[in-house]
């Protein structure tokens, strides 16, 4: 990893601010159920689970998405912000899947479940903000029971210029945010994963260096899957 690399590291942010937990919770609500959907569709339907742990969940759509596909699963999720423990219930119970889905404040490095907790792990979009992606892979393998699979769903840094326009067209209509919104969403964005997301290479030497020692790589346009499996 260069040294500027590593100086950026020291400026990234892994907790969405407390102030805009509302403000992104308006977004992601209009964005996430669209933009996530083939992951959700994937972990409803291919994986034969009863529970599941989101990390990094934010106001918790994604948890909430795959409790609507699949009656028989119970989700929960974890995130810095305590503030989307809140919005994540009151989320859920809009949805009617309050009973299936519960969240919880935490650092990812150090979940507060036990060993061997859940069928399976998964994560959309926050990877690049881990200051210890590392250390989160661990926690990943050690809460997972053998035989459980990891999924963790990021934007791929090698996508092509196009594929990037798209998708930021597609979350810009999504969205239906106002002038300085979209401007948020059209470069800081893309400043965003310019800098902070990883390349399959270097998500391949983590894989490696992690419990789980390797990974599948999927790669669909701007994002790729990491597929993993505790043996």
């Amino acid at each position: 990893m260069g040294i500027f690399t590593r100086i950026l590291g020291l400026f990234t942010q892994e907790a969405v601010p407390e102030a805009a937990a509302d403000y992104y919770d308006l977004f992601a609500g209009r964005i996430v159920p669209t933009l996530y959907s083939g992951f959700v569709d994937a972990v409803a339907r291919e994986l034969r689970c009863g529970k599941i742990l989101d990390v990094g969940t934010g106001p918790g759509y994604v948890p909430i998405e795959i409790a609507k596909r699949n009656e028989e699963v119970f989700v929960d999720g974890i995130d810095l912000t305590r503030k989307f423990r809140e919005i994540g219930e009151r989320n859920a119970r809009n949805a009617g899947v309050s009973a299936r889905v519960h969240f919880e404040t935490g650092d990812a490095t150090k979940m507060p479940f036990d060993d061997n907790s859940y069928d399976v792990v998964i994560s959309t979009g926050a990877m690049h903000h881990w200051k210890h992606p590392e250390r989160v892979l661990n926690e990943m393998y050690r809460v997972l029971k053998p035989g459980g699979e990891a999924w963790v769903l990021d934007p791929n840094k090698e996508c092509s210029r196009e594929e990037w326009e798209e998708f930021l067209e597609k979350i810009v209509r999504l969205s239906g945010a106002g002038f300085f919104g979209r401007l948020w969403l059209r470069y800081g964005v893309r400043w965003e994963i310019k800098w902070n997301c990883y390349s399959r290479v270097r998500i391949e030497e983590m894989a490696r260096a992690s419990s789980f020692g390797g990974c599948g790589i999927e790669i669909d346009g701007v994002y790729m899957t990491i597929k993993m499996r505790k043996k």
